[in-house]
């Protein structure tokens, strides 16, 4: 199943104003997976999909969470986490998400 959320700029081209609030759900449901993903990870076991993913179930279908939790792993398989990438005024480290080839 294809989730409507937006991976890409022509993802953008298919989502139609109906759907608009459960695509935004899924937006940021793919939003919170890449950011856990790059900052501590996202199995079903760990602390960041209990604390920050899990509530996307009160939005969306378990189908549609299911859905979009399997297509995001998907693509994330495709970026390995870089650590400590840039580091703010403030003393915050940031990750980037380097794609493989």
């Amino acid at each position: 199943m294809k989730t409507k959320g937006i991976n890409s700029s022509d993802d953008l081209s298919r989502v139609s104003f109906k759907d608009s609030t459960q695509t935004m759900y899924e937006v940021f449901m793919k939003n919170m997976i890449t950011s856990c993903f790059a900052y501590g990870g996202v199995e079903k076991e760990s602390y960041n999909f209990n604390q920050y993913i899990k509530k996307y179930r009160d939005n969306l279908t378990d189908e549609v969470f299911e859905a979009v939790y399997k297509e995001q792993m998907e693509y994330l398989k495709g970026f390995v986490v870089q650590s400590g990438v840039y580091s703010d005024g403030d003393g915050g480290s940031y990750n980037a998400l380097v794609k493989l080839n």
